[in-house]
């Protein structure tokens, strides 16, 4: 599975958005390793759709995409915690690199994430295979 950041998700929600196309064609190259988000990330990814009154469609979208939601686990607090004072990352991009941690991959478009990630070990889709 490829844990999601909201990043890579939010742009598939508006065909206006500059990312859109990106991220469309990012999720379509790797469906079927299937994907994963942090309740947090998919709340964090559907608050536009929120303020427009389109959240329900956007959460049908993401059930329909398969996209598995996954809560952040009380446990996971002194490893949240220590994962952000490593890497200065503000605690919804850490939540995101902690579910990844489980997965050993991310999506996302950002970069300081993706340079966490990296460093962290993991497979970071932050391109397109034509845009390498």
């Amino acid at each position: 599975m490829i844990v999601l950041d909201a990043s890579a998700l939010i742009p598939v929600f508006d065909r206006l958005d500059e990312w859109h196309t990106r991220s469309r064609d990012l999720l379509a190259a790797h469906l079927e390793e299937g994907f994963a988000i942090s309740a947090l990330t998919l709340a964090e990814a559907l608050v536009h759709q929120a303020t427009l009154g389109t959240a329900t469609q956007a959460a049908d979208l993401v059930k329909a995409m398969g996209i598995t939601a996954f809560p952040v686990p009380s446990k996971a607090a002194l490893e949240l915690a220590a994962i952000r004072a490593k890497t200065g990352l503000r605690m919804p991009d850490t939540v995101v690199l902690h579910l990844a941690q489980s997965f050993g991959a991310l999506a996302t478009w950002d970069t300081k994430l993706a340079s966490a990630a990296r460093a962290a070990g993991l497979t970071v889709l932050d391109q397109l295979p034509d845009s390498a």
